[in-house]
């Protein structure tokens, strides 16, 4: 007859310990290394910089076509699309369209009511 047994759990593999190793550079070597660490590091480090304030941009823009509108406002694109057909005001330019973050406040402000709770 056969025995059979529950699989046991796998256990964490140990980290292994690392032994230190002095590693000798001339000093040509060491601000050759230094200079490509810092290049690296500054570019990522501009990289970042910059999509953070591009990002700050957008969030201060004061028209955003209906994509940015729905990540500011928190609204559903179907929900957009209703305000618009009760009236927001869309700028368009050409055949590009954008709604302002001021006059959609002021939309929403015009259509506040106090409602009965039902």
């Amino acid at each position: 007859m056969m025995k059979l047994t529950p699989p046991q759990p796998e256990q964490a593999p140990q980290a292994q310990q690392v032994t230190p190793v002095a590693v000798y550079l001339t000093d040509e070597q060491f601000n050759k290394f230094l200079n490509g660490m810092l290049a690296t590091l500054n570019t990522e480090l501009i990289k970042a910089v910059v999509k953070e304030e591009i990002k700050q941009e957008k969030a201060c823009a004061p028209y955003v076509n209906k994509t940015d509108f729905s990540k500011w406002s928190g609204y559903s694109q179907s929900a957009i699309k209703k305000f618009i057909k009760n009236g927001l005001p869309v700028a368009q330019v050409g055949t590009i369209k954008a709604i302002g973050k001021e006059t959609f406040k002021q939309f929403m402000k015009e259509h506040e009511q106090l409602l009965e709770e039902v």
